[in-house]
């Protein structure tokens, strides 16, 4: 078995006690896990108002999976966990998309479609942003933007779009780069959805 580093992990799997596992896996969550998943989800979910609402359920169902995991673990009766925050984190994220792949399947799609592009294409990458929130930006030197051209395609896709005479009807690769290279500053992921959304028409 590895050797955690959380002592609270530590007691609550030598626990012989029921009692004290308990004690000691409260402990765990409460030592930041609880957080950071409600800090997931709530990123992932809270841009729809229309999820507002389902955040908690999906909170609570992403909490009871880790319980019966960390339970499992304690057991034998599944593999040690290698790092509980990053298993936690990815737990959440699976969950929260599920949501989102339900109740908005082609912006999901549509979404999936740029992560690949952004992450295949070799004048595009997708990079760390604040808070974990991935940017989109163009690799090496960009040409020069007008100040305030990436609100712009924020605030009126469609206008900064006619402008640039960037068409959905481009290859998405093709609009990506094009709208990448006109921002004087990289993208959140959530923000080039968006637009890419906007223009498309994707309503859901």
């Amino acid at each position: 078995m590895l050797a955690p580093v959380d002592p609270d992990l530590q007691a609550f799997l030598a626990a012989d006690d029921p009692g004290a596992a308990a004690d000691a896996l409260g402990r765990v969550l409460a030592g930041g896990l609880l957080t950071l998943i409600n800090q997931v989800v709530s990123r992932e979910l809270g841009r729809s108002p229309r999820m507002a609402g389902a955040i908690d359920d999906v909170v609570a169902d992403v909490r009871l999976k880790l319980v019966e995991r960390l339970q499992a673990w304690r057991s034998g009766e599944d593999d040690p966990i290698d790092n509980l925050p990053a298993y936690a984190r990815t737990l959440s994220l699976h969950a929260a998309y599920a949501v989102l792949r339900r109740e908005f399947p082609e912006r999901t799609r549509l979404r999936n479609r740029i992560r690949y592009v952004l992450t295949h294409h070799p004048d595009l990458e997708l990079a760390p942003g604040v808070d974990d929130a991935p940017v989109c930006r163009v690799r090496g030197p960009r040409r020069m933007s007008a100040a305030g051209s990436t609100r712009g395609w924020m605030d009126d896709p469609v206008a900064a779009a006619d402008r640039a005479g960037l068409t959905p009807a481009l290859p998405l690769p093709r609009l990506i780069l094009g709208i990448l290279e006109r921002c004087d500053a990289p993208l959140p992921l959530d923000a080039l959805v968006e637009i890419v959304s906007r223009l498309a028409g994707i309503a859901d």
